[in-house]
Formats: structure tokens, C-alpha cells, sequence
């Protein structure tokens, strides 16, 4: 049998909410729907344009909310639907969601310097935003909730994970989870349960989030994905705000924690980074395996935008990092959460190994965006990232 060359799994399994923007997609790389005025359970995951997706995808047709995939493909070969995709026939269907992600808010401590004013209100500030901080309504809240709890696609296991900013600083975070918490149904489901961090949070607010994580039922699976790709002064600099003996403390907390079962490093490496990865998967590896009973998962993905950043624009040299990078994952299969998850980032880094060499850097252009960068954030130590390449 043919297997379909437009057909993603993603429309079907995966629901990436945002409650701050008030907007849904099936795919963290699909096109955004807006919430209706009047919104009702039935939208989440059955809304007329999720189905005109699917439709597309089964016939074999490129749906422009998946454009991000189509434009990859004729630019570089790849897609972020290779690593995503778990289907290649129509047989395969399955119609219960299996990942969620959820963001609330973008209260953040950071100002990476590939990011921007929706994912991070201190870039809100820096640039002199008006609404920095987004406020979600509680009411839509409330009615997701009911959702995860009652509707036919959840079933009793439950993968949800938080997104940022940096939800260790946000009241929405701590609002959404004693939410469900309220909910009989929903605690005596089996929920794996995650939040992605920057690892740069303050005691107090680690306080706090660790008393939150006491309260959760032992039948929900807790894990924490941790975003960093690089180690002291580059890491301090791409991402702006990071201290990086805090991560280091924070990180090692993370890993010791009784409750925690795998921590996931999720990194994005740029031009700046790239080449500083492999030390920083050694330096995650060897937490790891000091750990009592923590294991380590690797989600990637890179930098493309500002696009000068992309990863593709660096020599075909760079290849021997992500080689290295491979070898480290290889040698670390023991302290691994399971052998799917050693696919997966081997899947990523080969689609990361395949996109180096396919651009142009262009130094005139790096160095206009360190400047604006430096000047911008009124920091002159970020002057220093060319010598990071």
C-alpha cells in the first residue's frame, strides 16, 4: 500500500491551546484558529476547520494551515512532520487525542534573543509593549477542564503539558492545575503531567511549585521538560536573563526530585549554539546518571526565526557537533526514558544533520543583529556572541 505524502498524525493526536492569545491549533507548527465568542466544548477538537484539515490531509492535499511543513520541504528536503508524524496509511486513523499543550500566559523572566513580546513579557517591556502580560479568561478555563474530563477523545490516560513563558512565575498555572484538581473525574484519571521550564527560577517561586507538585495525585506521571541547548556565558547571552548557576542548582534539583520520572532537555540550537550543544548533552547526561531514579528524554527542534539564526546557514563543518551530539544520545541509552524516545532524538538530530550546509551565513547581517540585539537590551557582553559561532 502507498503511504500518504500529506497525511500527519498530528491533526488528529495533538491539541496546542493557548489561552493568553485565546487560539488552538492540532500542531505546535500549524496555523492558529481563534477561539469563537461563544466557545463550547465541541470546538477543541471537532471545530469545521479541523475538519477541513483532515479532509485535506487524507486526499492528499496541502492545507495551507500546514504551510510551514510544505515551504520546509521545497527549502531543505525535511519537515517538521517527518520527526511528528506517526502515520502512512488512512488505516491508521485513530481519532483520541494523545498530547496536549497548553499555554496561559507569556509572564517570563527571559528575553531569549530568538524570541519575542507574545512568548515573553520582559521582550514586552523592552520594547515598550502596551498589553505585556496576557490574561486569559478563567470561564475558558474552566470549560477545558470539563472537557479533559468528559469528552469521548480523552480517554482515562492523559499526556498534558505546560508551556511558557515560564510557568513557575505564573498565577494561571497554579489557577488551571488546583482547577483540576477540584475535578473527582480528573484526578482519578491516569494524567502524565509536565511543564516546561527555563530553569531559571528563584526560590521562592521553586517553593512554591514544588508544594504544588506535593499536592498531585500518585497516580498521575510527573516529568518536566527543561529548555537549554549550551552552557554558561553562551547560554547567559542567547538566553537573555539566564543565570547560569541558577540552572545549574535548579537543574539538579529537578533530577533528585522523588516525584520526577524523566526530566526532557529540550534544546534549540542557533548559529551561536550549535557547536556548544554536544558539552551541554554531556553535562545533562552526567546529572542524570548521579540521579536516584530520574531518566532523560531529548525533545529538539532549532532556531528559525530571526532566520539569520537558522542552523542551515552554518558550513557543512558543523555536521561533526551534531555527529558528536549523536554519539552522546548513543552512549546514554542506560540513563534513557525508554528506546521510542532514543528514536525520537536520533530522528531529530539526523533532520538537524541534513539542514546544516543548506544556507548561507551571511556575517554582515549576524553582526547588524548583535548590534541591534546589544543596543536593544542595553547589554554589551551580547557583543561577544559572534565568537560563539
Amino acid at each position: 500500500m502507498e503511504s500518504n505524502q500529506t497525511l500527519c498524525s498530528a491533526a488528529w493526536l495533538d491539541l496546542n491551546i493557548d489561552f493568553g492569545k485565546k487560539k488552538l491549533r492540532h500542531c505546535c507548527k500549524q496555523t492558529f484558529e481563534s477561539f469563537p465568542s461563544n466557545l463550547e466544548n465541541s470546538f477543541f477538537n471537532n471545530s469545521e476547520i479541523i475538519k477541513g484539515i483532515r479532509n485535506d490531509l487524507i486526499k492528499g492535499i496541502e492545507h495551507p494551515s500546514c504551510d510551514h511543513c510544505w515551504s520546509s520541504y521545497k527549502k531543505t528536503g525535511t519537515a517538521f512532520r517527518d520527526f511528528k508524524n506517526k502515520w502512512k496509511h488512512i488505516n491508521d486513523i485513530s481519532n483520541n487525542v494523545e498530547s496536549i499543550e497548553v499555554s496561559l500566559d507569556n509572564l517570563c523572566d527571559m528575553a531569549c534573543i530568538y524570541c519575542d513580546p507574545e512568548f515573553s513579557s520582559r521582550i514586552a517591556r523592552e520594547v515598550g509593549s502596551k498589553d505585556r502580560v496576557q490574561t486569559p479568561n478563567k470561564d475558558d478555563i474552566n470549560k477545558f477542564i470539563d472537557y479533559l474530563a468528559y469528552d469521548a477523545t480523552i480517554g482515562d490516560n492523559i499526556q498534558i503539558v505546560f508551556l511558557g513563558g515560564e510557568v513557575t512565575y505564573s498565577k494561571n498555572f497554579f489557577y488551571f492545575v488546583e482547577t483540576m484538581l477540584e475535578n473527582i473525574t480528573l484526578k482519578n484519571k491516569k494524567v502524565n503531567f509536565s511543564f516546561m521550564t527555563n530553569g531559571n527560577t528563584n526560590e521562592k517561586n521553586m517553593n512554591k511549585i514544588i508544594s504544588l507538585l506535593d499536592l498531585l495525585p500518585v497516580n498521575w506521571n510527573i516529568s518536566i521538560g527543561i529548555s537549554n541547548e549550551s552552557m554558561g556565558e553562551v547560554a547567559e547571552y542567547v538566553r537573555h536573563g539566564l543565570d547560569w548557576n541558577v540552572f545549574d542548582k535548579n537543574f539538579k534539583y529537578w533530577a533528585n526530585h522523588e516525584r520526577i520520572h524523566c526530566i526532557t532537555v529540550s534544546p534549540t540550537p542557533c548559529i551561536f549554539t550549535l557547536k556548544h550543544m554536544p558539552s551541554f548533552f554531556e553535562y545533562c547526561v552526567d546529572v542524570i546518571k548521579n540521579a536516584k531514579n530520574t531518566k532523560i528524554a531529548i525533545f529538539g527542534n532549532w532556531v528559525e526565526w530571526p532566520e539569520i539564526l537558522d542552523p542551515k546557514h552554518l558550513d557543512i563543518s558543523y555536521k561533526k557537533y551534531v555527529e558528536h551530539a549523536m554519539q552522546i544520545v548513543t552512549n546514554a541509552e542506560k540513563v534513557y526514558d525508554d528506546k521510542d524516545q532514543i528514536a525520537h532524538t536520533r530522528n531529530w538530530l539526523d533532520r538537524l544533520h541534513a539542514r546544516i550546509g543548506t544556507g548561507n551565513l551571511n556575517l554582515d547581517k549576524v553582526d547588524k543583529f548583535i548590534n541591534f540585539k546589544a543596543e536593544n537590551k542595553k547589554d554589551k557582553n551580547l557583543y561577544k556572541l559572534r565568537k560563539f559561532i
